[in-house]
């Protein structure tokens, strides 16, 4: 689904797969899984038949050597998924791959599809992670008409509307297969499978879009599944585009104030425009913008104006092509500069005098050991001595090119009724003689 091309599918909604359906499986595996290097694929299997397909088709394809594990996890919700874990398990040793199961803390009988993801998708990126490994997932044709549909009845934009045909997340092997024929390969094969009760609970929305709705809209307009999988196929092409925009113009620089964000030659987009990009912009630091952020990103904003994002972060336009991503961590009250110290993104370590001489440096603080010091922001009388007398910490922030909507919850190191240091800016130099300790603050906490 590459280069604005909407391929052709054959129908979906089909009750017997097409002759054939075993290679068909297969033959995506193989083409999905074999320019991956050895080890490096975390296969996500519920117990499910198309998960449990994919395990099968893994083997059978040859491709066991590209797989590190095969994940399940028990979200302890009820008989039905501990047994299935179990038979994943199981079923996985039996075809020679390493199973890793995790298990729910408490019982999830309760909490419903989304803390289920949740807790299930938290598990396999830490399996992941641990073996710097991608997670590979079942999902099916007939689940990204699926996702498609859901998403336009949201009124999700064309973002959104690419479905699961996606770069950058998850392996989706099967995403060109229909489920029918998964369900042909598993029966071929006879590899074992467990029907997840929730997949059959019209409780949950995408079970009555599956089972009554999809169903209900190809009776009444034949062949409305490719019009969906065209849609999406339209969305994902133009999504590809907007990402390869992105990240041909957008630099991202880790600072402790936040994620300074360059937009380059996007600075000259008019904002209705360049609307349609930041999701794409802030995607890779794990903000998604509601439909209100979006709105106001779309009006003209001027350099000192925040756009608030959801979860508490926010955006500061700075300069005409600089914006800064600010998570929910500004540091509050004081604390003591005693040990090892976290004070909101900024984080503070002691330096043994046994390490030796330190090279000079704004992160690195020399400071009086017979004051009381401690750790707060910035306040605007501040004042940091000098040899020509006291000087406003805020000429200091501009001497260093930090313009006002950077400096909002910067720390100083104070004592008594002096400012001792900036981090990353200033200190005050000690008289010969006097006694210090050394500090270093951590420019990149994160």
């Amino acid at each position: 689904m590459r280069g604005g091309q909407v391929p052709r599918y054959p129908p979906l909604m089909r009750t017997e797969p097409k002759p054939g359906a075993s290679a068909a499986v297969i033959e995506a595996v193989r083409r999905c899984m074999a320019p991956l290097p050895r080890a490096r694929v975390v296969l996500a299997v519920s117990g499910g038949p198309d998960s449990m397909g994919l395990m099968a088709a893994v083997h059978a394809s040859d491709m066991a050597d590209r797989v590190g594990c095969v994940a399940t996890f028990d979200h302890r919700s009820g008989p039905a998924a501990t047994r299935a874990a179990r038979l994943v398990a199981r079923t996985a040793g039996d075809l020679g791959f390493d199973a890793v199961m995790g298990r729910a803390e408490v019982p999830m009988a309760a909490a419903g599809e989304a803390a289920w993801r949740d807790a299930r998708w938290r598990f396999l990126r830490s399996v992941a992670a641990d073996r710097s490994a991608v997670v590979a997932t079942a999902h099916t044709r007939d689940d990204h008409v699926e996702t498609i549909a859901f998403r336009l009845w949201r009124g999700a934009g064309p973002r959104g509307l690419a479905g699961l045909d996606v770069d950058g997340g998850p392996l989706r092997p099967l995403l060109s297969v229909a489920r029918a024929d998964v369900a042909a390969f598993v029966r071929a094969t006879g590899v074992p499978s467990l029907d997840d009760p929730a997949n059959v609970d019209r409780r949950h929305a995408r079970v009555r879009w599956r089972l009554e709705l999809l169903p209900a809209l190809e009776d009444a307009r034949p062949g409305s599944s490719h019009d969906l999988l065209a849609l999406g196929a339209r969305a994902a092409a133009w999504r590809r585009d907007i990402e390869r925009l992105v990240a041909a113009e957008v630099t991202a620089r880790r600072e402790p104030h936040g994620v300074v964000l360059t937009l380059g030659g996007l600075s000259d987009v008019p904002a209705s425009h360049l609307a349609w990009c930041w999701p794409a912009i802030l995607a890779p630091e794990g903000i998604t913008p509601d439909r209100r952020a979006l709105a106001r990103l779309a009006r003209e904003t001027s350099p000192g104006q925040r756009v608030p994002l959801s979860g508490g972060a926010e955006l500061l336009r700075v300069t005409t092509d600089t914006w800064v991503l600010r998570h929910p961590r500004v540091a509050g009250s004081p604390v003591p500069l005693a040990g090892h110290v976290q004070f909101g993104p900024w984080r503070f370590r002691p330096v043994a005098e046994s390490a030796g001489p330190r090279r000079p440096g704004a992160w690195h603080g020399r400071l009086p050991a017979d004051v009381h010091l401690i750790v707060r922001p910035w306040c605007p009388g501040d004042r940091l001595a000098g040899s020509m007398g006291p000087r406003r910490v805020t000429r200091w922030f501009a001497d260093a090119g930090i313009p006002g909507p950077l400096r909002v919850g910067w720390p100083v190191v104070a004592g008594g009724t002096n400012v001792w240091w900036i981090p990353g800016v200033r200190q005050v130099a000690l008289p010969p003689g006097t006694p210090f300790l050394r500090y270093d603050c951590d420019r990149y906490p994160d």
